[in-house]
């Protein structure tokens, strides 16, 4: 099975260095519901939520919630990627803000 780096598409041959990277996107429920909301729901709105979400298709509504994407890189590309994810220019000032260590 040919193997490849998912950023530059280079040929990554067997007993190579390649790197396996996981981005996991998860919502993030901060405990908040505004209380217009919660006076708000009734029965008959939270039948047409479920009617609606029955309609999508499977997975989607988890989708929504929770995402898994799995990534292989060359070394070049892992470097660059684990420097600069989002790609984002030093002048935005946004290069690296907010990330965990």
């Amino acid at each position: 099975m040919l193997i490849t780096c998912n950023r530059c598409g280079k040929r990554l041959p067997p007993g190579s260095a390649k790197y396996l990277i996981i981005i996991q996107a998860t919502a993030d429920f901060d405990g908040y519901l505004a209380m217009e909301d919660i006076k708000n729901s009734t029965e008959s709105q939270i039948v047409a939520l479920i009617k609606t979400l029955s309609g999508e298709p499977d997975g989607k509504a988890m989708q929504d919630i929770h995402e898994k994407k799995a990534l292989i890189l060359c070394p070049a590309c892992k470097k660059a990627f684990m420097e600069n994810p989002f790609n984002l220019a030093e002048k935005s000032g946004l290069k690296n803000r907010h990330f965990i260590q």
